[in-house]
């Protein structure tokens, strides 16, 4: 999708929505066919991470462990929490980014910022807590 928002042969002509007879130009083709295929692999792995994600991390808890029952808790805690976070974040600031500067500024920012400020500290600091079995 972010090469679909940033490659001006991929998108149909802008609309002017605000004179009613102008007409707008209907994605179509490959152009469609990519479009929806973005759209596939994205609910695709949204829906694998949502599903997953709790039930592998709680995994990596012993129950039968006083202090692994607590912490297990507060793993469920601190994912809602995150996911909720996350959810705000990208209800407001990337699309207030799409929105002042384009769709291509905002898919942009959404990949290097997911990846610096959540994956890459978060599993190198849990690494040292993980079982591996």
């Amino acid at each position: 999708m972010t090469v679909q928002a940033n490659d001006q042969n991929l998108k149909p002509s802008p609309c002017n929505i605000f004179d009613p007879k102008s007409q707008s130009e209907q994605i179509s083709g490959s152009n469609l066919a990519l479009l929806y295929i973005a759209l596939f692999c994205s609910a695709f792995g949204i829906s694998g991470l949502r599903a997953t994600l709790p039930a592998q991390g709680a995994d990596q808890f012993d129950e039968k462990n006083p202090k692994d029952a607590r912490q297990l808790s507060s793993f469920f805690n601190i994912l809602m929490f995150a996911m909720c976070i996350g959810g705000a974040v990208s209800l407001t600031v990337i699309v207030g980014i799409q929105t002042k500067k384009g769709w291509d500024w905002g898919f942009g920012l959404s990949l290097p910022l997911f990846g610096l400020l959540y994956s890459v500290p978060l599993g190198y600091h849990s690494t040292e807590f993980m079982f591996m079995e």
